[in-house]
């Protein structure tokens, strides 16, 4: 005991520090023996449903899971794309062997959105692929298919329809309103895959 406190005094460490032990130890692997317990039950719980579930604090919960690399076993189920159309094929992408060859053969569309006075703008645009002439404009505060369905409609105001309209497979685009449009007008629309 006397070289211990010898070489404590000389390396100046306090006797209290040498021998103290962490409880937080302790409690950390009993709180990773409770999540694990609780996944049984529900393999998809993060964090926020574990706290709830075990009344603790979710940083805490958070800090464990992290310091001993906890993971759910399952995560949460996230809704599949699909590339196929209403009725069961696929949708095309005209454009990898078509070139636009005259006016009004091709159109684009697409949206993007804006910061604007603390406010998210979207802006939807079809352009003449051909041409590369803005044809229709639709600003709007939020986007759905009133938005594009709005732009292509001023597209078609002043110029005549197209032979295609070429937009991504947003759902906006595949909205009944934006193909009943196109039907109406003999459009045939293509998505980008």
């Amino acid at each position: 005991m006397d070289n211990k406190s010898k070489a404590l005094e000389f390396l100046r460490i306090p006797r209290a520090s040498f021998y103290y032990q962490s409880i937080l130890e302790e409690k950390d692997k009993k709180l990773k023996t409770d999540i694990e317990n609780v996944w049984v039950k529900h393999p998809g719980y993060g964090g926020e449903r574990l706290a709830i579930e075990l009344q603790i604090n979710e940083k805490r919960i958070r800090r464990v899971m992290k310091k001993f690399g906890l993971r759910p076993p399952r995560g949460r189920k996230r809704p599949r794309k699909s590339r196929w159309n209403d009725n069961g094929t696929i949708a095309p992408n005209l454009l990898v062997s078509l070139f636009p060859l005259f006016k009004n053969h091709v159109w684009v569309t697409d949206f993007t959105y804006l910061k604007w006075r603390n406010r998210w703008v979207y802006v939807a645009t079809v352009v003449d692929l051909f041409t590369r002439e803005v044809l229709g404009v639709s600003i709007k505060t939020c986007h759905g298919a009133i938005l594009v369905a709005e732009t292509l409609l001023n597209a078609l105001m002043d110029n005549p329809p197209p032979s295609i309209v070429h937009s991504d497979q947003g759902s906006e685009y595949k909205a009944k309103l934006f193909k009943s449009i196109l039907n109406e007008c003999g459009i045939v629309p293509a998505f980008a895959i």
